[in-house]
């Protein structure tokens, strides 16, 4: 596949980003104290995860292959690393320093308990094993972090590994005996599956999808509606049901759903004058309002049950209401305080270094 032929940002893959990161939200603020305002079926969003998974896959081998095209291999690492680097390591360890400080705070001021696990998951984060070491420990304060030491075990190996399997075709060969070896062998053999090699399916499957099909399915506008539609409701119901596989059969589903939305005919949400730039808002700001959300939601528990005991009570609607306006106020403060500068400080950084001259990758 010629990187030429890989259009620039996909609006429809924005929409996604969005949905994944709500229904996530959806499911934490029901296992928060939530579970009244939504309806049981709708409580199951944990498989938003999934598909950030083949998202991620998805958008990073399309950024890189313009790259390993005009760049040897050395370039491309140092490349490849520090753009990764710079997009996520400033924004997780600023969540990190700033919930730490939150805790400290409200411990002091008020009959709040300071999470007990929390002296251990910072090394954890720090050396990129919390989701080995954190499963069935209690009160966890970075619980969400898992998704992130996946996604990073899994950037190291995309770096050293991808040129090669590129230059010598081995890409797709290899990433298909790594999903089938992980739905036979690893993921059923694993005994919690937020390990890495029990959930790394996603990745190499958006991995493939960006390879083979970068600019996605072209199907009539109204059939990839419906499809993407149906798409999504199964993968946010899915875990409702006792499915056999289920974590597999949410991997290839939210492989289908990006691979409609590559064609980016505005069809994951059709063209709508008010939710889809909504969606699109969110879909930008998706990785800080992931980080940022618990924080937000510790905060709403907190300052609810301060205001209970001197008498003040609100309606769980109105909770809610208010608690999503502040998670959307302060992820979009993370993306435009945090984010956003120190990707543009990662631009610089390269800039500063003579290096082959790079064609513009494909926008994130």
């Amino acid at each position: 596949m010629k990187a030429d032929k890989i259009v620039s940002k996909i609006s429809d893959i924005q929409v996604l980003r969005a949905f994944a990161v709500l229904i996530v939200m959806i499911n934490h603020m029901a296992y928060g104290g939530h579970s009244r305002i939504f309806p049981k079926l709708l409580q199951y969003g944990s498989t938003g995860v999934d598909l950030f998974f083949v998202i991620s896959g998805f958008v990073i081998t399309r950024s890189a292959l313009p790259m390993i095209e005009r760049l040897p291999w050395r370039s491309f690492l140092y490349e490849f690393v520090v753009k990764r680097a710079f997009k996520i390591v400033p924004v997780a360890l600023a969540w990190v320093a700033i919930l730490c400080v939150s805790f400290g705070i409200v411990a002091a001021l008020g009959d709040f308990r300071f999470p007990p696990n929390i002296k251990k998951e910072v090394p954890w984060i720090l050396t990129l094993t919390y989701n080995y070491m954190a499963p069935g420990q209690p009160a966890l304060a970075f619980g969400h972090y898992w998704t992130l030491m996946v996604e990073e075990h899994f950037y190291i190996v995309f770096a050293l590994l991808f040129p090669f399997l590129i230059k010598r075709r081995m890409l797709v060969p290899v990433s298909i005996i790594a999903i089938v070896a992980l739905w036979l062998w690893l993921r059923p053999y694993s005994s919690n599956q937020q390990f890495t090699h029990a959930r790394f399916d996603g990745l190499l499957i958006g991995v493939l999808i960006a390879y083979l099909i970068p600019n996605g399915i072209t199907l009539p506008r109204p059939v990839a509606i419906v499809a993407n539609l149906m798409l999504m409701f199964a993968i946010w119901t899915c875990f409702a049901f006792p499915i056999p596989h289920a974590y597999s059969v949410v991997a290839i589903m939210a492989g289908l759903l990006v691979s409609i939305a590559a064609a980016d005919i505005n069809s994951v949400i059709p063209t709508d004058r008010y939710l889809r730039p909504v969606m699109l808002w969110i879909g930008e700001r998706s990785y800080s309002l992931y980080l940022s959300h618990p924080l937000v939601m510790y905060g709403e528990r907190f300052a609810f049950e301060m205001m209970s005991q001197h008498g003040l009570h609100l309606s769980m609607q109105i909770r809610a209401v208010l608690l999503t306006a502040a998670i959307m106020l302060v992820g979009a403060a993370s993306y435009s305080l945090i984010e956003r500068p120190s990707v543009a400080a990662g631009r610089r950084f390269l800039n500063a270094r003579p290096m082959q001259q790079l064609k513009p990758a494909p926008a994130e």
